[in-house]
């Protein structure tokens, strides 16, 4: 249910400290995940420690997720052995009606999964995506029904030497490229009952290719509900506008003509909460950074469901769908089904099977099928 906007008192922060653990570790098998007509197959050994902590002490509150995932590969011409770590560190500070909060984030990552899964393009060589961000946030409750939500976040993503493939061949081949945003956004919230509120949010961002002659702002204004529409099931939905302006993108690399586009986005969420059974289901339109040289405007369909068998065994399934709309029209689709079984409290292990696909026209298709095994120890009270 949502709660009514309300301040949050100062007397009702007890003082706390809780640290947590999780350890993944398992075996990937891919039939071919750089999508190429010679079907290169690889063995991945996969091992994922993860720490949390947080601290709260009268009015502040800081918090810290710190984890590591270290890969080896059967062949590192297909996919990299990987030290990838990841780091967020936060602070909140309580108000008498809101609070102020900073993040700051660090993770590393491959960017065959952190580019490609998004609809960004065929990215055809396992690099590394650096990604460094700051975000600043004040949360204001005018009153018990209204709030007014500000926040900032400079971000700059940057890439190990990686290459990205346009339908054709070799012959097209480019680069991403490092790129720095800054993006400035309010969202004023209005709540109608505990079932049903309303909002509205503007967002300006300012994006630069590093070393490079392109620059781009983006201003979006969105309206959205969030709605409790019964006991299961909540639905979330927001549609806007995205104003684009500033230098074309062409080839990697290259500027053109000073342009502007304007476009729809928007997203609707709905998801299901039962007492054996969850699942969501997201249809979106973004237009975002990225290192293809300034941004990408993507549809995408997400889909999950999960179902517990008895208290320690669980299926699932997923799939999604993702289309790029800005450089070559791309789809890139995952579908996956997985079961999972809880061998102690802190014990679980998941057998997961996927299949990813790519498309694009004068591209024939490729895809890859994916079986993985992992063992997970987890221990919220460490």
């Amino acid at each position: 249910m949502l709660g009514m906007l309300c301040a949050v008192p100062a007397k009702s922060r007890a003082d706390s400290f809780s640290q947590s653990i999780n350890v993944s570790s398992g075996v990937v098998y891919n039939t071919d995940p750089l999508f190429t007509p010679a079907n290169q197959p690889v063995w991945l050994a996969v091992l994922s420690p993860t720490y949390t902590v947080a601290n709260t002490s009268g009015l502040n509150e800081w918090s810290l997720n710190a984890g590591l995932n270290i890969q080896r590969s059967s062949d590192t011409l297909v996919m990299v052995n990987r030290n990838d770590p990841t780091a967020t560190l936060g602070w909140v500070h309580t108000l008498q009606s809101g609070s102020v909060s900073i993040k700051a984030h660090y993770e590393q990552d491959s960017t065959l999964f952190g580019v490609g899964q998004v609809g960004n393009s065929l990215v055809a060589q396992d690099g590394t995506s650096y990604v460094q961000s700051i975000t600043a946030n004040w949360l204001y409750n005018l009153n018990d029904t209204w709030q007014l939500d500000s926040g900032a976040t400079a971000n700059h993503t940057t890439y190990s030497s990686v290459n990205t493939t346009s339908p054709g061949g070799s012959n097209s081949t480019g680069s991403l490229f490092g790129y720095q945003s800054n993006t400035y956004n309010t969202k004023l919230t209005k709540q109608f009952s505990n079932t049903l509120s309303a909002y509205g949010q503007i967002s300006y961002t300012q994006f630069s290719l590093d070393n490079q002659p392109i620059s781009d702002t983006q201003f979006n204004t969105i309206l959205g509900i969030q709605s409790t529409l019964s006991e299961t099931l909540t639905l979330l939905a927001d549609a806007g506008v995205t104003d684009t302006s500033g230098n074309a993108f062409s080839t990697p690399g290259n500027a053109g003509a000073s342009s502007s586009t304007t476009g729809a986005i928007g997203n609707i969420t709905l998801n299901y909460l039962g007492l054996r059974s969850n699942g969501s289901l997201t249809v979106s339109r973004t237009d975002m950074p990225s290192g293809f040289g300034g941004f990408v405007l993507t549809d995408e369909l997400n889909g999950e469901y999960s179902h517990d068998l008895s208290s320690n065994n669980s299926i699932g399934t997923g799939y999604t769908y993702a289309k790029n709309l800005s450089l070559y029209i791309d789809t890139i689709s995952q579908f996956s089904v997985w079961f999972s079984h809880q061998i102690s409290s802190a014990l679980s292990l998941k057998l997961m099977l996927q299949q990813r696909t790519f498309s694009a026209p004068g591209f024939s298709g490729a895809s890859d099928n994916v079986a993985s095994l992992f063992l997970t120890y987890n221990n919220p009270d460490f």
